[in-house]
C-alpha cells in the first residue's frame, strides 16, 4: 500500500553538477520531482569548477566544446536570476608557457576556427611578480569558472521539502504497475546522476565508468590576484578571500578518496616553482572523478526497465557540458527524441553484440 498516492514524475538521485543541470532543466520544463542526495561528499563539491572549452595542453578545442559553452552560459544565468546568486565569473586564464616552443604553437592555434574566440593572439612577457613566467604567457578570454559547493547548497534550500540528504538505498526500490516506488513514494521515472558511486548501481555498474582520483589543495595567498585563473602544470583558481583552488592530479589505479602525501607534494612542488608569493595551505582533499574508457558521457535508459536512466560520465569537464547534456536527456525521456549515438549507453552494447 503507498502511503503517498501522488505521483511525482521523477526521482533524481545525486545532486551534484549532473544532478543540478538536470533538476534545473525538469524545473523549467514543469516536471516535477525529487532529488535524493547522499551525505557523502561528490567530486563537484570539491572541483574548481573551471569552464573552458579549450584543451591547453595540445591548444585545440574539446569535444563540442564551443557548443557547450554557448548552451550552458545562458542556462547559468537562468540559474543566477533563480538563486540571486552570480553562479558564473568570467575569469581569465593565464596559460604559462614551459618553453618558447609553445609560443609558435599558441600562435597558430590562435588564428583556428572556434580556438580564435578564446585565444588572444598576443603573447605577454613578465606578466606579474607573483608567478614566474620566464617564457611568458597566453591568455585565454570567455572563459570562466563557477563556485560548486555555493550553487549546490542554494539550489538545495530553494527545493526545500522536495530535497532529501540521505543514502539511496537499492534494495528498497521497487516497481509497481509500471512505476517506480522508492519510500512509498511513486514515480515515472528514476533518474540516477551518481558520479563514481555508480559502481555500486547494481542496475549500471557493468557500464565501463573507469575513474580518475584527483587531489587537490586550498591555499591562502594575500599577494595573488583574485582576478586570474592561472594553468601551468596544475590550476591555481581564485575562489575569494584571498583563497586559491589549486589542483588536481591525476591517478587511475587507486579508486579511494584516501589523501596521499605524495600528492599533495606533487603539488606543492609546482606551488614552489611558480609561486614567488608566500602562501598557506588551509585544506588538502581527494575525490574520484566519473571518467568513462572513450571519454563521453553516459546517458540512457537500461535495457530491461525503461524508466530507469543515467546520467553521468561527465569527468573534468562537468561544468561545461552538464547544462546542455541535461537537455539531451530530458528530450529522450519526455519528449522521445533520440540520444546521440556519442553519449547513448547503448554504443557499449552495440559494440558486444559486434564482438
Amino acid at each position: 500500500m503507498i502511503k503517498n498516492q501522488k505521483l511525482m514524475k521523477t526521482l533524481i538521485v545525486g545532486f551534484g553538477i549532473a544532478g543540478l543541470s538536470l533538476a534545473h532543466q525538469l524545473r523549467r520544463n514543469k516536471i516535477s520531482f525529487h532529488v535524493i542526495d547522499s551525505p557523502e561528499n561528490s567530486s563537484s563539491l570539491i572541483a574548481g569548477g573551471v569552464m573552458n572549452p579549450t584543451v591547453l595542453k595540445r591548444y585545440n578545442m574539446s569535444w563540442e566544446g564551443k557548443h557547450f559553452s554557448d548552451y550552458a552560459l545562458p542556462f547559468y544565468k537562468e540559474i543566477s536570476d533563480l538563486l540571486d546568486y552570480k553562479v558564473y565569473s568570467e575569469t581569465d586564464i593565464n596559460r604559462i608557457f614551459p618553453s618558447l616552443n609553445e609560443h609558435n604553437k599558441w600562435s597558430e592555434a590562435s588564428d583556428k576556427k572556434h580556438l580564435n574566440y578564446y585565444l588572444n593572439k598576443k603573447i605577454v612577457l613578465n606578466t606579474t611578480n607573483e608567478i614566474k613566467t620566464p617564457y611568458g604567457v597566453g591568455s585565454l578570454k570567455n572563459v570562466g569558472r563557477l563556485n560548486f559547493k555555493e550553487i549546490i547548497s542554494k539550489y538545495q534550500n530553494i527545493l526545500k521539502n522536495d530535497y532529501k540528504k540521505e543514502v539511496f538505498q537499492y534494495s528498497k526500490l521497487k516497481f509497481i504497475n509500471g512505476e517506480v516506488v522508492y519510500n512509498d513514494n511513486s514515480y515515472q521515472n528514476i533518474i540516477f546522476c551518481e558520479g563514481y558511486a555508480m559502481k555500486n548501481n547494481p542496475f549500471f555498474n557493468h557500464l565501463p565508468l573507469i575513474g580518475n582520483k584527483g587531489e587537490m589543495l586550498i591555499i591562502k595567498s594575500s599577494k595573488l590576484s583574485q582576478k586570474i585563473i592561472w594553468k601551468s602544470k596544475f590550476f591555481i583558481v581564485p575562489i575569494g578571500d584571498s583563497l586559491f583552488w589549486v589542483g588536481a592530479t591525476f591517478n587511475n589505479t587507486d579508486k579511494t578518496t584516501k589523501k596521499s602525501l605524495s600528492a599533495k607534494n606533487e603539488l606543492l612542488a609546482e606551488l614552489k616553482e611558480k609561486l614567488n608569493s608566500p602562501f598557506k595551505v588551509v585544506s588538502h582533499d581527494a575525490q574520484i572523478r566519473p571518467t568513462v574508457v572513450d571519454r563521453r558521457p553516459l546517458l540512457g535508459s537500461h535495457l530491461e526497465f525503461d524508466n530507469i536512466y543515467i546520467f553521468n560520465g561527465l569527468g573534468t569537464r562537468g561544468s561545461l557540458m552538464a547544462p546542455r547534456l541535461s537537455e539531451f536527456l530530458y528530450n529522450y525521456i519526455f519528449l522521445d527524441k533520440a540520444l546521440p549515438t556519442s553519449i547513448d549507453i547503448r554504443r557499449f552494447t552495440l559494440e558486444k553484440k559486434l564482438m
